[in-house]
């Protein structure tokens, strides 16, 4: 009886370490496929990092690219309209008479007739 006693609660710890290491099994690869997920996870952030990286590269060159086309725009619009009004006082300084005390009396005397 002794005996069967001890191979019944043998027979029982055989049973619970069964589970146990049952447990343990299902455990390790549920903590196997946690860490893929990690891994997977990590991997995932380094793409979108890398990703971010190069976008701020585009954004940085198209940035350049604008600023140097305004700069042209800028600088082209200046010569012209620097052009346009250097011909404007150059025309203006070919039509003018050149202003004598008698002109300046002859106005004068013009503003004056017309105010009476």
């Amino acid at each position: 009886t002794n005996t069967r006693r001890l191979t019944e609660e043998s027979e029982e710890l055989q049973e619970k370490l069964d589970e146990s290491l049952d447990a343990s099994v299902h455990l390790s690869q549920a903590s196997s496929g946690t860490l893929v997920l990690q891994q997977k996870l990590l991997d995932s952030q380094e793409t979108v990092v890398q990703l971010q990286k190069e976008l701020l590269q585009c954004k940085d060159e198209q940035l350049r690219a604008v600023t140097s086309s305004v700069k042209s725009s800028v600088q082209e619009t200046v010569k012209e309209e620097f052009r346009s009004y250097s011909s404007v006082v150059k025309s203006g300084q070919q039509d003018q008479t050149p202003v004598t005390p008698a002109s300046i009396v002859s106005v004068v005397k013009k503003v004056v007739e017309e105010e009476d």
